[in-house]
């Protein structure tokens, strides 16, 4: 119904996800520190975690006094295959997306 619409702009990427959904905080040495795997919640949960980094950054909160509790890092199992496995399911998905008859 509503013809050819021109996007001004569009975003695409990839998500950060995590084995239980949840993001985490990482202390990666001595004043450097991270927080990613928003499992496509970054929006609101980024924006959050931007502001407690800040306070951390700032001298206002230890690492340990912010909203989420820093975690280690651990080896995934199987996480060497990760390229082709993602590249596989991206392609079966966008495949079948575009094999997928309207209605």
């Amino acid at each position: 119904q509503l013809g050819d619409i021109e996007w001004e702009f569009r975003w695409s990427g990839f998500m950060a996800m995590t084995p239980d959904r949840y993001p985490r905080l990482f202390e990666l040495a001595p004043d450097i520190a991270a927080s990613l795997g928003y499992s496509g919640r970054g929006i609101c949960t980024a924006t959050i975690m931007g502001r407690e980094l800040a306070r951390w950054a700032a001298g206002e909160a230890a690492i340990d006094e912010l909203v989420l509790p820093a975690s280690s890092f651990r080896t995934l199992p199987y996480y060497a295959l990760r390229g082709p496995i993602v590249e596989g399911t991206v392609l079966f998905h966008s495949l079948r997306g575009r094999l997928k008859t309207p209605g």
